[in-house]
Parts: structure tokens; C-alpha cells; sequence
């Protein structure tokens, strides 16, 4: 068991390196073909809308998981940025559409070509992991997903008991 959780800490450690390396590259902005640079969440935002084709804010946020607020900003600032369409529902002029303006797909299919080179050469780089390989890999990032979701209830779960003085 010792042995078990040593490997264990490890590989928490090797997830935090990882995790420490991939922050930085998001948080870096990007030219995609276009005059002003984009973010990793904004470039993403545009990839959600460009595979809807057109989508609403609340359909966009079910989606990504971020808040209709955060989501809001980010479609306004795409949107001056000629990015997107936003267009108000006739039916319901609450609910706007999205969609991607020729610019807007134009990055898109910039930044989609651009990972498809980056990923083939980190792929290639990784020649001796088979498909299976990939894939069990895969699979443990889900499952490492799932456990740290579970340590994150717990910590909140720690830190309003202590805020109520349990």
C-alpha cells in the first residue's frame, strides 16, 4: 500500500506540472489569422459556436459549463471583434442567436488547422503509444477528472463548515 500511494503522490505531482504548463499556454493569447489576439477560452467559444452553427447564450452556457454572465461578455467582446453575429429571437426578443461571421470562421478554421499541426507533431513525438494506448489514457484523465471534482466538493465542503465554525 505504501508503495501504492508513493506512486500515487507522484503522479498528483506529474498532474500538477502538467496542469501548471497547460495554465500558462491558455492563458497566453493567440493571432489566428486575424488582427487582434484571441484567448484559448475565446478561440474555444467560436469552435462551440462554428459546430452549432448558430446556438442562444442559454443553449452556449448548458454546453460549456461557464455562467450566462461570463458568457454574455465573452459573445460581446467576439462580437466586437467581428467575430459573431448576435441576433434577437422575433418570437422572443430576450433570446439572441449566434453565430460565427465569415471572419469568425475564418479564425476558426485557422485555429483548427493550427491544432491539427500541433497535435500531429506532440503525436509524433509520442510514436510509441499505440491507439489502445491513447485511448486507456484517455480514459484515465476522465476517471483523474472525476477525482479531482471529488476533492473540490470536499474542500468546499471543509471550508463552509469551517466558516460556520464546525
Amino acid at each position: 500500500m505504501a508503495d501504492r500511494l508513493k506512486a500515487f503522490k507522484e503522479l498528483m505531482l506529474n498532474i500538477d506540472l502538467f496542469d501548471s504548463e497547460s495554465s500558462f499556454y491558455r492563458s497566453m493569447p493567440h493571432y489566428y489569422g486575424c488582427d487582434e489576439p484571441l484567448f484559448t477560452s475565446e478561440i474555444h467559444m467560436l469552435g462551440e459556436i462554428a459546430r452549432a452553427g448558430t446556438i442562444t447564450v442559454t443553449e452556449l452556457t448548458a454546453l460549456n459549463n461557464k455562467t450566462m454572465s461570463a458568457n454574455s461578455q465573452m459573445i460581446n467582446r467576439l462580437y466586437k471583434k467581428g467575430l459573431v453575429t448576435k441576433k434577437k429571437l422575433p418570437e422572443n426578443k430576450r433570446q439572441i442567436i449566434i453565430s460565427l461571421t465569415p471572419k469568425g470562421a475564418q479564425v476558426n478554421d485557422i485555429h483548427e488547422q493550427m491544432d491539427n499541426d500541433m497535435f500531429y507533431r506532440r503525436l509524433n513525438e509520442l510514436s510509441y503509444l499505440s491507439l489502445d494506448d491513447i485511448k486507456r489514457l484517455s480514459k484515465l484523465f476522465i476517471q483523474l477528472h472525476a477525482v479531482y471534482c471529488q476533492m473540490n466538493k470536499d474542500a468546499i465542503e471543509q471550508y463552509d463548515q469551517m466558516k460556520e465554525g464546525k
